[in-house]
């Protein structure tokens, strides 16, 4: 009608080349997944410590942020397409979301002190984990930690285009491991 194509038409004409599932599956790097996932944990700890020294405030919702982050770039970096891609995500969330708390509180004990850094450092025990975990971590910082490790996940996982898919799905029916 009036001379426009149908929809169905342009998707028709969209025909993409056939995958290779074996040059998916080479291409995972959980090394790769678990360096990025550790390089923006310590980056994007030192940017909540940053932003909770300037404003003096603390956000626990940057943990979500961090999550987040930690899954694209497990995605981008992994390449991941099993389940280990998302556990380590969520993994590297939680641990990001517990250190980033110790650390703002640190930077907050040695600004409160007025002593330095590596002095209050080299005080830490064992026993200084167990008090701050025990009197500072509340059940709130277990949702937020939570929903960091949940965004972590669902960020994780590399995004396939329609042939991509059906070609892993193929390969998987093909060896029985589906």
């Amino acid at each position: 009608m009036l001379g426009l194509r149908p929809k169905r038409l342009k998707k028709a004409a969209e025909i993409l080349p056939p995958a290779d599932a074996n040059q998916l599956i080479r291409a995972q790097s959980i090394g790769g997944a678990a360096l990025a996932a550790l390089a923006t944990t310590i980056v994007a700890n030192y940017t909540w410590v940053s932003l909770a020294g300037l404003t003096g405030r603390f956000f626990p919702w940057f943990s979500v942020l961090q999550g987040a982050l930690i899954g694209i770039l497990v995605r981008r970096h992994g390449q991941g397409l099993d389940w280990q891609f998302p556990a380590l995500a969520a993994s590297f969330a939680v641990l990001a979301s517990f250190s980033g708390g110790f650390f703002v509180a640190l930077a907050t004990t040695v600004t409160e002190l007025e002593a330095g850094s590596f002095r209050i450092i080299r005080a830490l025990t064992l026993r200084t984990f167990q008090v701050y975990y025990d009197e500072v971590v509340s059940p709130v910082d277990f949702v937020y930690a939570f929903a960091a490790a949940c965004v972590a996940a669902f960020y994780s996982r590399r995004r396939l285009q329609r042939n991509e898919e059906f070609a892993l799905r193929r390969k998987r029916q093909e060896t029985g491991s589906e």
